[in-house]
């Protein structure tokens, strides 16, 4: 005899609720680890010693795509503002949503810094 139960057992039982936070979260911070991957500093600026940090706003589509960029505020560097802009562009396409967050669109503000090591 077998003493087997199905492999769904008390699955979501003690999750419900919790789980859509922590999807949100991973994914906002796996965006942000992209755009880290896909920030160059400006060879100009660096060579300058421009240091700064901009705040980026942008809009994505559920298939990881960029459709609108701003900069919400100035870095205090008109070049690495333009490397700010270029940012999300360069690292589609994006993380899709997670259909759990039940969104066709997504409006992301995220700090990019520049600092010199």
């Amino acid at each position: 005899g077998g003493a087997g139960g199905g492999t769904d057992v008390g699955l979501g039982d003690d999750t419900s609720g919790g789980g859509a936070v922590g999807d949100v979260q991973d994914f906002m911070a796996e965006i942000m680890a992209l755009l880290e991957q896909h920030k160059r500093y400006p060879r100009g600026a660096r060579n300058r010693r421009m240091e700064g940090t901009g705040m980026l706003r942008f809009v994505m589509d559920s298939d990881g795509r960029v459709e609108a960029v701003t900069l919400e505020r100035s870095s205090g560097f008109a070049a690495l503002d333009e490397e700010i802009l270029a940012l999300p562009r360069r690292a589609e396409p994006l993380p899709r949503i997670p259909p759990e967050m039940g969104r066709a669109t997504l409006e992301i503000l995220v700090p990019i810094s520049f600092q010199l090591q």
